[in-house]
């Protein structure tokens, strides 16, 4: 690895696990010690069965330097394809993907430009069965890594959180006697913030809470489901998070791992994956509401706005039915390139309701096929053109047999079905339920019957996917996903509706949240959640002092109406609790020390109806309102960095020098902030619906994404600050990137107490770590 003295913050990356530091010309004085020492990529190629396997092999030694940090299926994942050995040439070769598993991007320093990604060979080649010899082939170039002269790949990719490189060509003269050979590796590659947080996991909670819409997959280690703003990963293990522009995903197909289409309401909204990352496809502007992909070069999208259908021919899109005023298409599903069916409904004027459809290509022309009267069809699966089946409307399930359409299953279930799915003609699937309501309805054909199937799913279901007899996903409401598993159901998440609304870190792993029903904290590691203040009240923030020897959480009392605000204090013997009458909410708290703690909120004027922005300030004995002189607003936030520099935030900013509080304006628009945090008086956070930046003199702002809501602010330095809210930023003190926090929860706050060592809470009661 390059060392720091001349390379700049390098940032190494073992491909299967951590290591410890190499020797380098840095000075560590300052720096955390690092965490234990993992292991490097030990890959096993065996020659006949075109194979290689990576797993951790025996520490990396060193001393203090250069950090390298790693792990196989938890940072980064090297995959070969394509493997053969040509004995005649005796040269081994196999293509092969790194992909990213970092909460950062890889191979860049701002997020965007290019730095390259190099795979070096910490240990050469080596036969490890049979006898030999064995070399490496064709590396790009050799270069001083841990000593001079290793070789190495380049990846010229920059890689955003779960996205994988194009495949490269790795080749190895490799002696007859060969059986299997070894060798170690590790991944060198400049991450935006090289001494921050590289991974993070979820302690608690559910890794998502907004609604999922659809499930889909090409079998049970290759698992997508997506909803309203979230689109989700499942490779066999666990459910990860996938960043990107997410704004309503309603249906998901493919044609092969590398060939998935994900489509959108009310946006345009098309999305492709073609194996390495998801990338939007732009075409004309529809809700698009249903895909169906039979291969590469042929794909359908139709919408339900304008009742546009256009099909994907490789390259660009064929318009397959103009839009008509009053037409809608609500599924798509084929056997081949010609024969595909459309199903929809066409408004009638003259009765005042909806006409059904469905229609088909043969390759020559559409056709519609005859339909019991009312019997709309919004989903539609089959195993063949004689059996192909779909369900719509209250308990309705249709059979297509190749020539006219049969109601089946009549009487399962009462409830509305809304998606159906199957993992073969005698294995098929029907689910739904009332939107928002608490019963599923799950009806599942065996061959033989329609059997109302009991699957303790919390809700509504809105999706299912079924790779196999054996395994079967549900998704619904507030990121619920359920399974059943070898015969079995049980909730991957509870689909809660809990939130968490404020974090404070005692120390790196002791941490206190706030929450309705009270103050809870996990002094870890392996530690459990342990409620250290119980009450009825809605609690929003908490602040601690240091080693959380004062703790004081803001929020509302919930038993009242109206609301009223109430703040409860530790003061290390004993918990007390103070009312405000003359405020209905307390949304944010913070101090300087035990004598300089303020509270925000706002109340109502009893005549007019408006709101009022109340500031408050704790001297250690009493709290004493600090009125800020402006007739209406609300506030959210509050931080500063002496009592004569005090910012508060959120229908308005507010600066308070000792005397008077002065107005700032941040932006021509009138954005709102939840949430203000800096390092000094100027260098300050805001965190709203932008994003904004005070440096002494004037103000920035940006405005990461449609609909954005940041609700949180928090960092260790001018080039080390977090904004949580609907997406995750980080400042590394000169761009903005996107962080993969792990999570699709909505977060509310975020804190720590090092670089290395950041926690943030959200909604779905979700309790994200990020570490080192």
């Amino acid at each position: 690895m390059k060392l720091i003295r001349r390379l700049g913050a390098l940032f190494a990356l073992a491909a299967a696990a951590a290591c410890t530091d190499a020797p380098g010309a840095f000075d560590p004085a300052g720096i955390p010690a690092p965490e234990p020492p993992l292991a490097a990529l030990q890959c096993t190629v065996t020659v006949a069965r075109g194979e290689m396997r990576c797993g951790e092999a025996a520490p990396l030694g060193g001393g203090l330097g250069d950090v390298m940090v790693g792990g196989q299926g938890t940072y980064v994942q090297l995959r070969s394809a394509n493997s053969k050995y040509d004995s005649i040439a005796r040269v081994y070769s196999m293509d092969v993907t790194l992909q990213n598993l970092l909460g950062q991007p890889v191979g860049t320093e701002d997020g965007t430009t290019p730095a390259g990604i190099r795979i070096f060979f910490y240990t050469p080649p080596a036969a490890s069965a049979g006898s030999g010899s064995v070399e490496l082939n064709n590396p790009d170039g050799t270069d001083i890594f841990t000593e001079a002269g290793q070789p190495y790949f380049l990846y010229p990719d920059v890689l955003a959180a779960y996205e994988r490189t194009a495949p490269k060509a790795w080749k190895f003269d490799v002696a007859p006697g060969v059986e299997s050979f070894s060798f170690q590796v590790y991944v060198s590659a400049r991450v935006p913030n090289e001494q921050g947080v590289l991974r993070w996991t979820r302690e608690k909670g559910d890794v998502v809470s907004r609604d999922l819409f659809t499930v889909w997959g090409t079998g049970p280690n290759d698992i997508w489901a997506a909803g309203s703003g979230v689109m989700m990963y499942n490779n066999g293990t666990r459910w990860v998070v996938i960043p990107g522009d997410w704004k309503g995903v309603v249906e998901i197909h493919g044609s092969a791992t590398d060939d998935v289409w994900a489509v959108g309401g009310g946006y345009g909204e098309i999305h492709h994956f073609d194996g390495r990352r998801w990338s939007l496809v732009p075409a004309i502007n529809e809700n698009w509401s249903a895909v169906w992909a039979g291969a590469p070069d042929n794909a359908y999208v139709v919408g339900s706005a304008w009742g546009n259908v256009i099909r994907w021919n490789g390259t660009g899109w064929d318009t397959v039915f103009p839009h008509a005023y009053g037409r809608s298409f609500y599924d798509v599903w084929g056997f081949g390139e010609n024969d595909v069916f459309l199903t929809g409904g066409w408004w009638n004027a003259a009765t005042q309701r909806n006409d059904n459809f469905v229609w088909h290509w043969d390759g020559t022309a559409w056709d519609s096929t005859a339909m019991p009267a009312g019997q709309g069809i919004g989903s539609m699966w089959g195993s063949s053109r004689t059996e192909l089946y779909g369900v719509g409307g209250t308990g309705n399930i249709q059979r297509f047999d190749g020539t006219s359409w049969t109601r089946v299953g009549a009487g399962v279930t009462s409830f509305p079905l809304r998606q159906i799915w199957g993992s073969g003609p005698n294995d098929i699937w029907a689910v739904g339920g009332y939107t928002g309501g608490a019963e599923a309805a799950v009806v599942h054909w065996d061959g033989v019957a329609w059997t109302a199937v009991e699957t303790g799913a919390p809700g509504s279901v809105l999706g299912v996917y079924s790779p196999n007899p054996d395994k079967v996903y549900l998704v619904g409401r507030r990121g619920m996903i359920h399974r059943r598993s070898g015969g079995k159901w049980a909730g991957e998440t509870s689909g809660s509706q809990d939130w968490i609304g404020g974090v404070a870190a005692v120390s790196e792993g002791d941490v206190i949240t706030a929450e309705c029903g009270g103050l809870k904290r996990n002094t870890g590691p392996g530690g459990s959640w342990q409620t250290i203040y119980a009450t009825t009240d809605c609690l929003e923030k908490v602040w601690i002092t240091p080693g959380a020897s004062q703790i004081f959480a803001v929020g509302n009392v919930e038993a009242t109406f109206p609301r009223v605000g109430v703040v409860v204090r530790w003061d290390g013997a004993q918990w007390s609790r103070t009312v405000f009458p003359d405020v209905a909410y307390l949304h944010g708290v913070w101090g300087l020390d035990a004598t300089h703690v303020y509270a925000v909120g706002y109340g109502y004027d009893d005549s007019t109806g408006n709101q009022i922005p109340h500031v408050y300030r704790w001297d250690g004995s009493t709290w004493t309102e600090m009125p800020t002189g402006q007739p209406t607003g609300q506030l959210a936030g509050v931080w500063g960095t002496s009592p004569d520099d005090l910012w508060v935030v959120g229908s308005m900013v507010l600066r308070w020098d000792g005397e008077t509080w002065t107005r700032q304006y941040v932006h021509e628009w009138a954005d709102s902030y939840s949430d203000v945090w800096g390092t000094g008086p100027d260098d300050v956070f805001l965190a709203g619906g932008r994003v904004a930046h005070w440096n002494g003199t004037a103000w920035s702002s940006i405005y990461p994404r449609l609909n954005y809501q940041g609700t949180g602010v928090w960092g260790t330095g001018p080039n080390d600050v977090y904004v949580v809210g609907s997406q995750t930023l980080h400042w590394n003190g000169s761009a903005w990137t996107e962080v993969n926090i792990e999570t699709a929860a909505s977060l509310m706050d975020i804190g720590g107490v090092s670089a290395r060592h950041v926690w943030a809470v959200g909604q779905g009661g979700v309790v994200m770590r990020g570490r080192r």
